[in-house]
């Protein structure tokens, strides 16, 4: 059986959590079936991080290069193209949207296709429109859904036709042989993630160790790459409690973890955020907001970690608390038993086989895969990703618009002749 799995690439090695996971997923596909990366990079950049990095690990990729195919139609066809070739019978569509797009031409040809939601539909707009497009019942429906927490799940199912089938499967972690040092009096806090506003705040997380390090005896690192690094840089200066510690790559962020006893999470919402199991899987005691979606499902307050009701007060007397040293060995042994019992890879990895397995096609005719495709139920949507190819109407109207001045005179004596005219008494210019 032969799947298929797409991945959108990024610049110089920055991956969010989402490209992080497919970096372990991928090679574990490789050790069950015959496994293809679809990788879709943004022209520009030198070489393809994602490729190398699958490369050098044995795995089979093909990348597209979207500053030359640019448009949404033609990298659907793309896909389409790379199924047909290469005999692939599944195909994962994770977060990348010509995925999800591919899904009606290739059930045509018996070819499964299974999307994947990390993020909370109620928040994420991209992620909301991916749900109200493909979960429904219709042709461009994909044949499976796979939310990472039980809260997206709740939400697809909420919004879905009930022929499609929802599954829950987290993104798991890699197991760990060293673990953090809670019998210490230096306690450290630590956020890993992506320095952005939407949905991780980091302004407000940024001011909330701050505040803590004022108050308390305690220090902190931030790491990670975004939009607000600078920021968050300025922000730091003058003062040498909290620092910045740069961008740290997927296969080191455990070994720099372990250096710290407390991990910092306060978005506004989460889908199951990989750098939180990452951390407890050191024995790190996370601190995260109880409204925040995505975070109750992990962290049960008190005893495998601690939510707050806010950024301020609340989150500084969790610090506190955490200052008595058994109780952050109580917390660090419940963070670390969780992530063993359901958020290891050799757990969530094991799911996914049975789950392909289960979803394995019975005939396909790859003959029957198109080789064109005409985008359906975009409408406003997507907005923020590569437009549709034009219709015949748009091309015309297009044309229409540009030509009608011309086409005008052409057809239109009396407007040919107003013309002639007006040019005939358009005075000479003085030499």
């Amino acid at each position: 059986m032969h799947v298929g799995i797409c991945i959108y690439d990024t610049a110089e090695g920055r991956v969010g959590g989402p490209i992080a996971w497919a970096l372990d997923f991928v090679p574990f596909l490789a050790t069950q079936f015959q496994t293809t990366a679809l990788v879709l990079r943004p022209g520009g950049f030198s070489g393809s991080n994602v490729v190398d990095l699958l490369s050098k690990r044995g795995i089979r990729c093909v990348s597209l290069d979207t500053n030359e195919s640019g448009l949404l139609d033609c990298q659907v066809e793309w896909i389409y193209e790379q199924c047909r070739r290469l005999g692939i019978v599944i195909l994962i569509a994770n977060l990348v949207l010509p995925g999800f797009y591919a899904a009606e031409g290739l059930r045509r040809a018996g070819v499964v296709t299974v999307g994947v939601l990390h993020s909370h539909p109620g928040y994420d707009p991209y992620y909301r429109d991916l749900v109200d497009v493909f979960s429904c019942a219709g042709s461009v429906a994909v044949d499976c859904m796979v939310a990472v927490s039980r809260q997206i799940a709740n939400c697809v199912e909420l919004h879905s036709s009930q022929c499609l089938r929802v599954e829950v499967i987290p993104c798991g972690t890699r197991e760990v042989t060293v673990t953090c040092d809670q019998d210490t009096d230096n306690l450290q806090m630590v956020y890993a993630g992506r320095i952005v506003e939407f949905a991780k705040r980091v302004h407000a997380t940024t001011d909330a160790m701050l505040m803590a390090s004022r108050e308390l005896k305690v220090s902190g690192t931030i790491y990670g790459d975004g939009d607000e690094k600078e920021w968050v840089c300025t922000r730091l200066r003058n003062q040498s409690k909290i620092t910045y510690g740069g961008f740290v790559p997927p296969s080191s962020i455990q070994s720099v973890l372990c250096q710290y006893q407390i991990f910092v999470l306060l978005s506004d919402f989460e889908g199951l955020p990989i750098s939180l199991v990452e951390a407890m899987a050191c024995g790190l005691v996370p601190v995260a907001l109880s409204a925040a979606p995505g975070m109750a499902e992990v962290i049960v307050n008190g005893e495998n970690g601690i939510l707050v009701a806010d950024r301020s007060e609340s989150f500084v007397e969790a610090i506190r608390m955490l200052q008595d040293v058994e109780l952050r060995k109580k917390l660090s042994e419940g963070a670390r038993k969780t992530i063993a019992q359901h958020y290891l890879h050799s757990v969530t990895f094991s799911k996914w086989r049975e789950l392909l397995v289960q979803l394995a096609p019975t005939a396909i005719c790859p003959q029957k895969i198109p080789r064109k495709c005409v985008i359906k139920n975009r409408g406003t949507r997507f907005c923020d990703y590569p437009p549709n190819r034009p219709t015949a109407a748009v091309l015309a109207k297009q044309w229409l618009l540009q030509n009608w001045y011309s086409l005008k005179n052409a057809i239109r004596p009396r407007a040919r002749l107003r013309s002639l005219m007006c040019r005939s008494r358009s005075p000479k210019k003085l030499e």
